[in-house]
């Protein structure tokens, strides 16, 4: 287990918790509602 979040990682957290939705995150982002949710994924599991 890594004990750090990568930036990417980081800025989707910020994003779902500031918009509250994956998708309204995901637009923010430019990425897509599986990669946000992988994402958090990635946290989840460390």
């Amino acid at each position: 287990m890594k004990p750090h979040i990568s930036l990417k990682q980081l800025k989707v957290f910020v994003a779902v918790t500031q918009h509250q939705t994956l998708t309204a995150a995901s637009e923010t982002l430019f990425l897509s509602k599986a990669a946000v949710s992988m994402s958090l994924s990635e946290l989840e599991n460390r």
